[in-house]
C-alpha cells in the first residue's frame, strides 16, 4: 500500500508540473500566433515558438506517463478494463496534443515561404 501512496504523490506532482509546463507553452505559442499578421513576424520569433512547442511536448510525455503509472493502481482497486481504458485514453490524449504541436511547428516553414513570396 505504501508504494501506491508514493505513486499517487508522483502522479500528483507530474499532474501539477504538466499544468505549469503546458500553460507556459500555450502562453508562448499564443503570444506569437495570436498576433496580427503572425506569418510576417513568425520567422523572427521561431525560437520562442519552438520553446513553447517543446514545453507542450513535455506536458504530453507527462500525460502519457499518468496512464502508465496509474495502471497498476486502477487494476488493483477497480478493474482491468478501467485501467486499460484510462491508459488508452491518456495515450490518445497525448497523441492528439502531439499532433497539435506538429501543426504549430509546421507554421515556421510556412511563414518563411510567406515572406519569400
Amino acid at each position: 500500500m505504501n508504494t501506491y501512496r508514493m505513486t499517487a504523490r508522483i502522479v500528483g506532482a507530474m499532474y501539477l508540473a504538466g499544468f505549469v509546463v503546458g500553460i507556459g507553452g500555450i502562453v508562448l505559442i499564443q503570444s506569437i500566433l495570436g498576433a496580427p499578421d503572425h506569418l510576417a513576424t513568425l520567422p523572427a520569433n521561431s525560437i520562442l515558438l519552438a520553446i513553447g512547442a517543446v514545453l507542450w511536448l513535455m506536458a504530453v510525455a507527462w500525460d502519457a506517463a499518468h496512464g502508465v503509472l496509474m495502471f497498476p493502481v486502477l487494476k488493483q482497486h477497480n478493474s482491468e478494463r478501467l485501467a486499460v481504458g484510462y491508459l488508452g485514453f491518456r495515450i490518445m490524449d497525448a497523441l492528439f496534443i502531439a499532433v497539435m504541436v506538429l501543426f504549430v511547428l509546421i507554421q515556421i516553414p510556412i511563414a518563411s515561404e510567406y515572406l519569400n513570396i
